[in-house]
């Protein structure tokens, strides 16, 4: 099945948990699977949401953390995630489509760090206060059914390159000589 990863980090997004929880009968819906990791001490509040929404729990895992984030990159079709440097690299540098919804707080940083990818067709931005179960069903949720994820896939590969070091020590000897 098509897999939606959601994280906020290792303390976890409390708004990113709960909206995407708010549209988890949406989600599933459309045959997607969820891999849900809400963040140390936040994991039975998304499960209260789900439970309330009469949600089974069969096709939408709730954790709070997963040390082996390479194992969930490797199900993931597609990322709801913060825009901390680190994940815009790692998951960009993966090819894994995102929709990064930048920490409200800070001088905007978050949304810098997304920028190129997004900027490429690798990923979707949206506020925090923009980021709601209606917006996540109009934006993020139609990717997958509309077979975008693939050509997003390609630009976030494109954008942050594996062999970036060769490609510089290349360009070194070009210019040396």
């Amino acid at each position: 099945l098509p897999t939606l990863v959601v994280t906020g980090g290792s303390s976890g997004a409390v708004h990113i948990n709960e909206v995407v929880a708010q549209t988890s009968s949406a989600i599933l819906e459309r045959g997607i699977q969820v891999l849900h990791i809400s963040g140390k001490g936040k994991a039975a509040a998304v499960k209260e949401i789900l439970e309330k929404s009469g949600v089974s729990l069969q096709r939408y895992h709730v954790i709070e953390y997963l040390a082996n984030m390479e194992k969930a990159y490797t199900l993931a079709d597609l990322v709801i995630t913060r825009a901390g440097a680190g994940m815009v690299a790692e998951i960009s540098a993966l090819g894994i489509p995102a929709v990064f919804v930048p920490l409200p707080i800070g001088n905007g940083e978050q949304a810098l760090n997304a920028q190129d990818v997004v900027n490429s067709g690798g990923a979707l931005l949206v506020s925090n206060a923009d980021f709601t179960g209606e917006w996540l069903q109009a934006q993020a949720l139609p990717l997958f059914t509309a077979h975008k994820l693939p050509a997003m896939a390609a630009a976030a590969r494109a954008v942050a390159p594996l062999d970036g070091a060769a490609v510089l020590a290349q360009r070194i000897v070009e210019i040396i000589g």
